[in-house]
């Protein structure tokens, strides 16, 4: 593999290439367990053996005053569980705004992304932030971002990442800023794509807002 000047590129993609298939083959010519290369069960027992932090952690966000609520969503992919939490906010065209965190054991990576939230619109758009680049969207819906959208989101996500690293402490936050890094080709659950961000690679292709 064709090395970067990226340390942390370099290691992420050594983790997809280790994990993960490139190649595209017709249905019936593999089967479910064999669209993975060899250890990525170990990921997925891995995950399995870690629910019940996983469910400690759920319980911690749900008394935390500063999240609206909770939804477990613990199986984006096989290898991954996944939190959307909608945040209490005084932005009232954002009272939905959300923060989506994952724990993926592909590499053993803390991940997140933001959601815009819905409420009471008016004419102006002063209220959005200036820190909010519109090419940090994910996707075509732009309701994502990799980047923070309001300023709720910037001061609550720190204290997120303490609580998630309670109960995962030898788990390493993943670089945000390689998070739309494409990846040409990669087969993930059994269904071929082209140009996937490297985040979804990692945490899960199952992107949205509060729901």
């Amino acid at each position: 593999m064709t090395k970067t000047a990226n340390s942390d590129l370099d290691r992420y993609l050594e983790l997809v290439n280790k994990y993960f298939y490139f190649e595209h083959l017709p249905p019936g010519e593999k089967k479910p367990a064999e669209y993975y290369k060899e250890g990525y069960l170990n990921v997925t027992a891995e995950k399995v053996s870690n629910m019940e932090k996983w469910e400690h952690l759920m319980e911690e966000f749900r008394q935390n005053p500063s999240i609206r609520s909770v939804r477990d969503m613990s199986h984006p992919e096989p290898h991954s569980f996944k939190a959307v939490l909608d945040i209490n906010t005084n932005d009232i065209e954002n009272q939905h705004a959300g923060i989506i965190v994952f724990v993926s054991f592909v590499g053993n990576h803390i991940g997140y992304y933001f959601s815009e939230g819905y409420g009471e619109k008016n004419d102006s758009d002063l209220s959005r932030p200036p820190f909010k680049p519109i090419e940090t969207w994910i996707g075509i819906e732009k309701k994502c971002s990799y980047v923070p959208i309001i300023s709720e989101q910037v001061k609550l996500l720190p204290k997120i990442i303490d609580i998630i690293k309670e109960q995962f402490p030898n788990f390493s936050l993943f670089n945000n800023s390689l998070a739309d890094y494409k990846i040409p080709q990669i087969v993930v659950n059994g269904i071929f794509i082209r140009n996937l961000d490297l985040f979804q690679v990692f945490f899960s292709t199952n992107i949205h807002g509060v729901i």
